[in-house]
């Protein structure tokens, strides 16, 4: 029986070392879980301001070769011939 109490020490020792373990444990996962939880939330708020900013603008470089604008514009197969004044569209302005 003595020898009953000489354990119980140690094994109560134990037993708070292995508890302060877990808690430290414990609070290390939940610090991870609070960071991603926060990163989540932040990338759903950026994910929802993103799709309310109008699309963006295309560049200022032509898609198309400045020597095939004309060819482009006027829907000619002959670029040195000039368009007449009808065939080019009107833009704005009055409608006649």
């Amino acid at each position: 029986m003595a020898e009953d109490n000489n354990m119980q020490p140690d094994v109560l020792s134990a037993l708070v070392a292995e508890i302060r373990s877990l808690r430290e444990e414990n609070s290390r996962r939940n610090t991870q879980f609070e960071e991603r939880f926060i990163a989540l939330e932040l990338q759903q708020h950026q994910q929802s301001r993103s799709s309310e900013l109008p699309e963006p603008t295309p560049s200022v470089t032509p898609a198309v070769p400045i020597e095939d604008i004309h060819v482009v514009a006027t829907h000619s197969p002959h670029p040195t011939k000039r368009p007449k004044l009808r065939d080019i569209p009107k833009f704005g302005g009055d409608k006649a």
